[in-house]
């Protein structure tokens, strides 16, 4: 039984990022109801997201995502704090400089810098 778990494990680890922490993992969950707590986490200024997804496609464990807007373009991107390990991709990657690391809001946008 250990074998075909471990294989299993394995054979899922190809399609989906770090799957015995994120599904199987009961630190994992602990984990990810700490996140949904915390008052420090990845936060994306609203104002300043223009639906480009390079932070969706940045995000290592597809913790960000964006909803459709009626008239079929890309919208908002959203952080799933349960999801997010807060490695920073996302931040790197956000051409508006509207994702941040904190208990607040970025207030305004900066270009970062080249």
């Amino acid at each position: 039984w250990l074998l075909a778990f471990l294989i299993l494990v394995l054979g899922a680890s190809v399609f989906v990022e770090r799957p015995y922490c994120r599904y199987l993992s009961p630190l994992g969950g602990l984990l990810a109801l700490i996140g949904l707590l915390a008052p420090a986490r990845m936060r994306i200024a609203t104002h300043a997201c223009t639906g480009c997804g390079s932070c969706v496609k940045a995000c290592p464990v597809d913790a960000i995502s964006t909803a459709r807007a009626p008239d079929g373009t890309c919208g908002k991107a959203v952080i799933s704090q349960a999801e997010c390990i807060v490695c920073k991709e996302c931040e790197a990657r956000c051409p508006e400089g509207g994702i941040s690391y904190g208990g607040a809001c970025p207030q305004r946008a900066s270009r970062p810098e080249a």
